[in-house]
C-alpha cells in the first residue's frame, strides 16, 4: 500500500486543508470541504491500465514533463484542462479539490497552472498571465511516510514531507542535516567528499572554535600549516552597534584559546556549537571569534 499524500497550500494557513488519502484502499477527510474528494475512489487509478497516462499532470512524473530539463522540470496547462482531467485521473481531482478549497476563482478561464519538479518538492503555481492584479497562488504537494520503508510513490514527483514535532534541539537537527548531507554524497558529484582521503578535504581555516564535548567549554582552535579536517560555519547578522556579538581581540586571543565560558556565548552562536557537536564534527567557524577583530593583518 502507498503512504498517504498530502496537499497543502504554502501561501496561506492551510493546515486544515490538509488532507492524507490512500489512492488503492478509499479516502480519508478530516475537513468537510474535502468531501468529494471520496468519490475519488471510483476513479480508475492511473497506473492500474495499461498505457493509461494523464496528459495533464503527466502522472505527476518529471520525466514525463515537456520541459524536462534539471534543475526544474516544468509543465503548464489551463484550469478547463485541469477539469477535463479529474473526470479520470485521481491526482488531478486531488489537485482541483484543493483549488476548490483556497480563494481561487476557479470561474476565471484564463487561470494558468504550472506544475514544477524541484528537489523531490512538487510545486504549483497559478495565475492570470500577463494580469498585474491577479492575485498569484502557489501550493506545495508532498506525502506522508518515510521514504526507505515506503513502496515506490504512485507519482515520482512528489516529495516526503516530515512531522515536526514540538519541541526542536540540536539532535533532532542534527538527524536533519546528516540525512541531506548523505543525499548529497550519494547524489551530487559537486559534493560528493571522500572523508578517508586526505586529498579530498579542504584545508582548514587558520582560527576555528574547537566544539569540545558535552560538558566541556570550546575554546579558539589555530590549525597548523595545510591542516585538513571538517569544520561547519556559522552565518550570523551581527545586529545595532550597541548589540554586537562577542568576539576576539588581540586582548583576549590568548584567553580565548583556553575557554570560551559557555555563558558567554548568545543564543544563536550556543546552538551552533550544539549543532556541530551532534553532527560529530570536531570545528567551527564563527567571523566574530575566529577573525582578530582589530588586527587589520588577519582579515
Amino acid at each position: 500500500m502507498n503512504p498517504p499524500t498530502c496537499f497543502r497550500n504554502t501561501m496561506a494557513s492551510f493546515d486544515s486543508v490538509i488532507n492524507p488519502f490512500y489512492s488503492a484502499t478509499g479516502i480519508s477527510s478530516r475537513d468537510k470541504a474535502l468531501d468529494e474528494l471520496l468519490e475519488a475512489r471510483k476513479l480508475r487509478l492511473n497506473d492500474d491500465a495499461p498505457g493509461s497516462h494523464c496528459s495533464f499532470c503527466q502522472d505527476l512524473d518529471a520525466q514525463n514533463f515537456p520541459d524536462h530539463y534539471q534543475p526544474a522540470p516544468s509543465s503548464f496547462g489551463w484550469i478547463s484542462e485541469l477539469r477535463d482531467a479529474s473526470s479520470s485521473c485521481l491526482a488531478c481531482t486531488a489537485i482541483l479539490t484543493l483549488f476548490k478549497a483556497s480563494t481561487l476563482n476557479l470561474n476565471d478561464k484564463h487561470l494558468k497552472i504550472t506544475l514544477v519538479a524541484s528537489d523531490c518538492t512538487l510545486r504549483i503555481f497559478v495565475s492570470v498571465p500577463d494580469d498585474p492584479r491577479s492575485k498569484k497562488y502557489l501550493f506545495e504537494i508532498y506525502r506522508h511516510g518515510k521514504p526507505e520503508i515506503s513502496f515506490p510513490p504512485r507519482w515520482p514527483a512528489v516529495g516526503f514531507g516530515r512531522s515536526l514535532a514540538t519541541s526542536f534541539g540540536a539532535k533532532d537537527a542534527a538527524e536533519i542535516i546528516a540525512g541531506w548531507m548523505d543525499h548529497c554524497d550519494s547524489h551530487h558529484a559537486q559534493c560528493r567528499v571522500d572523508h578517508s582521503s586526505p586529498s579530498s578535504i579542504k584545508p582548514l581555516p587558520t582560527r576555528l572554535i574547537a566544539v569540545g564535548g558535552k560538558d566541556e567549554d570550546p575554546c579558539l582552535y589555530e590549525s597548523l600549516e595545510k591542516e585538513a579536517g571538517r569544520y561547519t560555519a556559522l552565518s550570523h547578522c551581527w545586529g545595532s552597534p550597541e548589540n554586537r556579538p562577542p568576539s576576539t581581540t588581540t586582548a583576549n586571543l590568548a584567553l580565548r584559546k583556553q575557554s570560551i565560558p559557555w555563558g558567554e556565548l548568545p543564543p544563536t552562536f550556543s546552538d551552533a556549537v550544539q549543532l556541530t557537536r551532534a553532527l560529530g564534527v570536531p570545528y567551527l567557524w564563527i567571523d566574530s571569534f575566529c577573525i582578530i577583530q582589530d588586527d587589520a593583518a588577519d582579515w
